[in-house]
């Protein structure tokens, strides 16, 4: 569900989306970028998943007809931090605010054990890893689906990749 989700949020953004093998591809600029997505249970499972997903990306990469593709490993934290029963009881500011703030929290206390502190070696063209937290969210007595952030995390891989994917990814969260 989270790879459906984050499809259909880019192709609302106004992103050309593909879904299949691998999870996502998506083109801005006429540039595509393949996406795999992991949804790990636990915190201490997403290095691990993170692995997975970059050496998935890596052997479609290395395909013929790949060369001038990009790689972005996603990466939803929504089951490791809500656990199931967290819900945001706020009004939509302060719940956008609050899991924004958060998601940048858990980045920024993991981000060595997870292996996003540029230690870790992966294809040269995989430019992002993206943390994506979505919470049940109470607004008013309402009961809505979910709020979402996401965060790209630059690998440092490719500097041209990386400059493609943040000036033409639409503005979603």
């Amino acid at each position: 569900m989270f790879e459906l989700s984050l499809a259909a949020d880019w192709k609302n953004g106004g992103a050309q989306v593909v879904l299949g093998e691998p999870d996502i591809e998506f083109i801005l600029a006429l540039t595509r970028f393949l996406v795999e997505c992991k949804r790990p249970f636990y915190d201490h499972s997403v290095r691990g998943n993170i692995k997975e997903a970059a050496s998935q990306l890596g052997a479609e990469l290395d395909k013929p007809g790949r060369e001038k593709d990009y790689g972005i490993v996603a990466i939803s934290l929504s089951r490791s931090f809500t656990q199931g029963d967290l819900v945001c009881f706020a009004d939509e500011s302060e719940g956008r605010d609050f899991v924004n703030a958060t998601l940048q929290w858990l980045i920024d206390e993991n981000r060595e054990a997870w292996g996003v502190n540029g230690s870790e070696s992966l294809h040269e063209r995989i430019v992002a890893v993206m943390f994506h937290l979505a919470v049940p969210w109470d607004m008013n007595g309402q009961r809505l689906v979910h709020t979402a952030m996401a965060n790209f995390v630059k690998t440092g891989n490719c500097a041209a990749g990386w400059e493609t994917l943040t000036k033409n990814l639409p503005p979603i969260y």
